[in-house]
């Protein structure tokens, strides 16, 4: 388990950076407020086979004040980083690992989330709900590494007070590194 605080100053570009990209504009936020959270996690590890398996089970709560988040207007034409009084968010995750070999490691982790503008009881716009990723490790050489993951993110909320969602999506990476 863990126990943290943190502050987490806006940005030059979520403060200052307007611009119009023709069917959308940007709108800076000069007035955006340092988000500042405080939280902790809980969790269970256990390993079987010489530590060729492994799983994980945790449980996080995070308190914000000041929750940088993000607004769109009605059209979905304009958008601002704005701040959110109380905010939480909260979740479970569960991980399995499998290192068959020193050369190769399986990963696949899953995370559900709850998020909740604490004032109005609204979930947070942009926060999926459940994640699901995966990566391939492979380390052909001593020197050399080469991986390759996925992850696929479930529907969100597109704007607080608004029950219109954006659809999922799936990153995929690849690298390596000499």
């Amino acid at each position: 388990g863990s126990y943290g605080e943190s502050v987490n100053m806006p940005t030059l570009y979520q403060r200052f950076a307007s611009a119009n990209y023709g069917w959308f504009e940007q709108i800076a936020n000069p007035d955006l407020q340092a988000e500042r959270m405080r939280g902790f996690d809980a969790g269970i590890e256990q390993s079987f086979f010489d530590d060729k398996l492994s799983f994980e089970a945790n449980y996080f709560g995070n308190k914000y004040s000041d929750y940088i988040g993000y607004e769109y207007d009605d059209f979905g034409t304009k958008g601002w980083y704005t701040n959110i009084n109380s905010a939480k968010i909260s979740g479970i995750e569960g991980k399995i690992t499998y290192a068959p070999s020193k050369k190769l490691k399986i990963m696949l982790n899953y995370t559900y989330t709850k998020s909740e503008d604490e004032e109005t009881g609204i979930e947070l716009p942009s926060v999926p709900k459940n994640r699901i990723n995966g990566t391939v490790y492979y380390k052909p050489h001593e020197r050399v590494d080469l991986w390759a993951g996925a992850t696929g993110y479930s529907e969100r909320t597109y704007a607080m007070g608004n029950s219109d969602k954006l659809g999922g999506y799936v990153d995929v990476s690849l690298g390596g590194s000499v």
